[in-house]
């Protein structure tokens, strides 16, 4: 079974801490964090986004 994505946001620079412990609880829970930042093209990731 594929692990879930869940995208992580934030800013270009700092907030590292904070943005690493949310990676580590997704994957503690059995996602796959994907870390998004101002600018990214998210239609070269070749994501499905939901709502």
């Amino acid at each position: 079974m594929a692990r879930t994505v869940i995208a992580i946001t934030g800013p270009r620079r700092g907030a590292i801490a904070p943005r690493m412990l949310v990676a580590l609880a997704i994957r503690f829970y059995g996602g796959r964090p994907l870390q998004l930042r101002p600018g990214t093209n998210t239609a070269s990731l070749n994501i499905m986004v939901s709502s």
